[in-house]
């Protein structure tokens, strides 16, 4: 049996009973084998809440290009660590 990760929604402590996982906090609730996929829309993509250092070197790398904030956003995006990868 897997480990719950955090509640998708509110991030409060999930609890398993039967077949399902659930929310205490926010009521949110699924299956036990669906709670733990977190899907980021096509064109979407999961960071984290605060940038890392390597989002913020790569920010300050493009402050001055043309593009302005979109190119430092770029850079931040694909800088952010991949789930799964490494941090």
């Amino acid at each position: 049996m897997s480990e719950l990760l955090p509640c998708p929604l509110c991030g409060d402590k999930a609890t398993r009973a039967s077949g399902y996982a659930s929310c205490d906090s926010c009521s949110a609730w699924a299956q036990v084998e669906d709670w733990n996929r977190r899907h980021a829309p096509d064109g979407w993509q999961m960071v984290p809440v605060e940038p890392t250092g390597r989002m913020q070197v790569a920010g300050l790398r493009q402050r001055y290009d043309e593009d302005g904030t979109r190119g430092v956003y770029r850079a931040m995006l694909a800088a952010a660590p991949k789930l799964g990868g490494e941090v």
